[in-house]
């Protein structure tokens, strides 16, 4: 999977660099978009396949415990609330729509100035 990541990379890389009428922001999304999808790809790995690999081996090996199915149980009911925030962080106009829908329902822009997430980020920049 890591091998496919790598070799994706580099192809949309090189997409990227051969393509001159690409604009600055056009650049930027394809950027954000791309580390939006590595980490929403992570995401499972590490809420369900992980755990259920953790499982099955330790079963075969005889030292199967009952905490290992809960922890299982609490990655996939976790999985469906977690996978889309990716998205919502990474992708500039989607951070911004939610910064401005919260302060236009709550009057106040505390929470978006105190939380990183929400900041301006490397994948902001259109310079690069």
């Amino acid at each position: 999977m890591i091998y496919f990541a790598v070799k994706a990379h580099k192809v949309i890389r090189e997409l990227a660099s051969s393509c001159d009428n690409l604009s600055t922001l056009a650049q930027s999304l394809q950027r954000q978009f791309f580390y939006s999808l590595v980490v929403q790809t992570v995401i499972p790995m590490i809420l369900i396949h992980d755990p259920s690999t953790f499982i099955i081996v330790s079963t075969l090996f005889g030292v199967g415990k009952k905490i290992f199915g809960d922890v299982a149980t609490v990655g996939i009911s976790l999985f469906p609330a977690i996978d889309p925030l990716p998205s919502l962080i990474i992708i500039k106009p989607h951070r911004e729509t939610i910064k401005s829908k919260f302060n236009s329902i709550f009057h106040c822009s505390f929470f978006f100035s105190r939380f990183p997430a929400f900041q301006k980020t490397e994948f902001d920049d259109h310079t690069k």
